[in-house]
Parts: structure tokens; sequence; C-alpha cells
């Protein structure tokens, strides 16, 4: 007897274990803050690639991108501030029941004001024939700002080049969620002033449905490029010297509802949907209650009576 309590407490024990609820959470953050001014020679490269572990494509290709790459000589003040993350969380009852919620985020944010003069500038380095003849550095002013959202399949892009100045005030943000609620949203709001350079901005955003699809032969997620049959096409070109200002803002979301049937189908037609042939395995005497013909409702009220004592 004590062994059979035994074996019952310990599959009790291993049941419970493997219903258990679980939560899973994975977080990677990244904040960056700026400040530089000064005069001579300047190259600045930024990246930021934050993948989206439920993407479609897997994390090689999905989530969001960033790109944000100047140089130039001449003088500087600029000011940033940069964060990016890339979030996923899971919950459910051990893995062989599937999760019962979960939810992926990947985004980048970037905010920069930037001032930019060029001219010419001559370093000597050491107490050699560099010293004695200074390197020059000639190099007009160059900024480049992209952003990709694969989840949208759209991206953005900003460039100034072969400038004499440049006064800009730039704000990105590129999300891509996998949650019930929320959607992907690509933005990139310029104000520039640019002297005596070029000026180009750019959009694409593809159909989702043709540049990420299923080969049914390979059973692979196959993606391609934006370029075919683009849903929104942007390409501006300035040269010369141009005040600009421009806010793109691109949101994208799919509401999926699903609607839960009665189990007694008076309202929702399921038993009035189903073919005789289905209806004849229930038997005649089925008829009355799926389709609720058994039932009638009473022409008056009715009370319970009281019997007086």
């Amino acid at each position: 007897m004590r062994k059979l309590i035994v074996a019952l407490l310990l599959a009790a024990f291993f049941l419970d274990m493997a219903a258990a609820e679980y939560t899973v959470k994975n977080n990677l953050t990244l904040d960056m803050k700026q400040s530089v001014s000064g005069e001579g020679y300047f190259m600045s490269y930024k990246y930021a690639r934050m993948p989206n572990a439920l993407g479609l494509s897997g994390v090689t290709s999905n989530g969001v991108e960033a790109k944000d790459y100047s140089h130039g000589s001449g003088t500087i003040d600029n000011e940033m501030i940069m964060s990016a993350e890339s979030s996923e969380k899971k919950e459910g009852v051990d893995e062989e029941y599937g999760q019962d919620y979960q939810e992926a985020l990947s985004c980048i944010q970037l905010k920069e004001d930037n001032i930019m003069l060029y001219s010419p500038q001559a370093f000597g380095f050491g107490t050699g024939h560099y010293a004695a003849n200074p390197i020059v550095y000639s190099s007009l002013l160059k900024e480049k700002t992209w952003i990709k959202n694969r989840g949208s399949a759209t991206s953005m892009h900003h460039e100034v080049e072969y400038a004499h100045g440049l006064d800009k005030e730039l704000e990105i943000a590129v999300k891509d969620f996998i949650s019930e609620d929320d959607p992907s949203v690509s933005m990139m709001n310029i104000t520039e002033d640019v002297s005596a350079g070029r000026a180009h901005i750019g959009m694409l955003q593809g159909d989702p449905a043709l540049v990420t699809s299923e080969d049914e032969e390979e059973n692979l997620l196959v993606t391609r490029s934006a370029w075919r049959n683009p849903l929104v096409e942007l390409d501006e070109d300035y040269v010369g010297t141009f005040h600009i200002e421009k806010m793109l803002n691109l949101t994208a979301s799919v509401d999926t509802t699903e609607e839960d049937y009665d189990w007694l189908p008076c309202c929702t037609g399921g038993w009035d949907s189903m073919s005789t042939k289905d209806k004849d395995g229930f038997g005649a005497s089925t008829n009355g209650i799926f389709d609720c013909t058994c039932y009638k409702a009473p022409e008056k009220a009715q009370f319970p009576r009281v019997t007086e004592y």
C-alpha cells in the first residue's frame, strides 16, 4: 500500500512538472549619446541591426536596420542621441502545449542636430618630413542616413554630398512589432539647409506578399527586391543651395479577427449550413434540438402559484 501511495505521488509530481507554466524573455538594448564640436577633419560611422526573433525570414534577414555616416573637413557642431532594442517574450504551459502568448519587438530611434562648414585643413605630424610638409585635408561635406524595416518591406534614404555647408535636424524611428495590436512604423523627419551641394531623398515600399513569399517546391521563404512592383516610390535630388523640410511616416498593420460560434447554432447557422447527408448521421430526433424548433417562447409571462396556509 505504501509503494502504491509513493508511486501516485511521483506520478502527480511529474504531471505537475509537465504542465508547468513558463515565461521566456530575451532583450538587447543600446543607448548612445554624443556631443562633438571642433575644427579639423572628421569621419563618423554608426550602424545598428535589431533582429525580430519571430520574423518570417529568421533573425539574419528581418527586423530593422539603420545607418548614419558623415565625413568632411572644416568645423562641426554635433548633438546626437541613439537608442535600439530587440526583445522577445513568450508565455505558455510547457513546450508540448505551445505558447499562450508571444510577442517580439525590434526598434531603432535616432535624433540628431548637426552643423558643418567646409574649409581645407592642414596638419603637421611628428618632427620629420610631415612636420615641414603638413598633410592637407580638403574634403567637401557628406552625410548619409538610411533605415530599413523588413517587417513592412520599407526603406528610407537621405544623403547630402559635395556640400560647402549643412545645417540639419534629423529624427528617425523604425519599429517592427509582432503582437496582437501593434503596427510596423517607419519614420524619417528632415529639416535642413544645404549650401552648394547635392541632397537626395528616397523612399521605397514593397508589397510584402511579393517581397517575402514561400516557395512551394523548396518549402523555403524567398526574399526578393522591393523594386518589384513597389507600392510606394519616392526619388528626389536637389543640386545647389536649398532649404528642405520633409516628413515621412509609413505605418503598416494587419488586423486579424476570429469569431467563436455558439455550441447550439440557433443564431450562427452552423446546423443549417450542414449538408443533409451529414445531418442524417445524427438521427431525426436531433433536428429539433440543433435548429431550436423544440423551444417555443411562452405567449405571456407565467408566475409560480403561491399557496397560502
